[in-house]
């Protein structure tokens, strides 16, 4: 129970300093003009490459919605327009009770699974399997410079108003089928230094990746390590 007052208060907390509010219908807020809106603030765009293994930081200006546009499973989604990128994106709190993993541990799992895609991606299509290409998600964070009472949160590519997510288990479909040879690729490509041991589907694209590392170098408290 206390673990539970926690979390509620750690997520109240950041909802009060983040000046935003839970709508009683999240998606009557997924509309152009609710952070076309507001004035844009300077945040630091912080994205890891895992081609390089680095970090690398961008200062951008950013438009944060008031309002969540959508709560799910374990985050809610605050409309963001990035305006170096040029595109909405989505702020990503956690909502769930108890600790919460760390943005960038999550954002540094989900950037090496979608470089992973890509090279899995090429290899097939270079064996004439063009048809299994995958796609991750892009996540980042942001550190938002004019608040001073926010640290960083993850940030990731904005998803439809209507989409449906679910989790990849083993079973006789496609989508399962390329998982499985994908998380064959990452052990063997990785030296057999980490597995991507789940994820889930979205809109035809794969996000929240669960990853175990021979030393758990990759994702920090999410990394399930060698007993994963």
């Amino acid at each position: 129970a206390e673990g539970g007052c926690e979390g509620g208060r750690r997520r109240r907390g950041w909802l009060t300093a983040m000046g935003a509010t839970v709508p009683e219908d999240p998606a009557e807020t997924h509309a152009d003009d609710d952070v076309q809106s507001v004035p844009p603030e300077k945040a630091m765009r912080i994205t890891f490459d895992a081609g390089i293994r680095e970090w690398v930081e961008e200062e951008t200006n950013i438009r944060v919605a008031e309002q969540m546009f959508g709560i799910g499973e374990k985050f809610g989604a605050i409309r963001v327009y990035d305006e170096d990128l040029k595109t909405y994106m989505a702020l990503k709190p956690w909502m769930q009770q108890g600790p919460a993993p760390k943005p960038q541990d999550l954002a540094k799992c989900q950037q090496v699974a979608s470089k992973c895609a890509e090279l899995f991606s090429a290899m097939a299509a270079s064996l004439g399997r063009g048809d299994v290409k995958t796609v991750f998600l892009k996540s980042c964070i942001y550190s938002l410079l004019q608040r001073a009472n926010v640290s960083t949160i993850l940030g990731q590519a904005q998803l439809p108003a209507e989409w449906d997510k679910r989790k990849i288990v083993h079973a006789t479909d496609v989508e399962s089928h390329k998982f499985a040879a994908f998380q064959f690729y990452s052990y063997f490509s990785s030296g057999r230094g980490m597995v991507i041991t789940s994820a889930s589907t979205v809109q035809g694209m794969w996000t929240e990746p669960s990853i175990a590392s021979t030393d758990r170098s990759i994702g920090g408290g999410t990394d399930g390590g060698a007993d994963a």
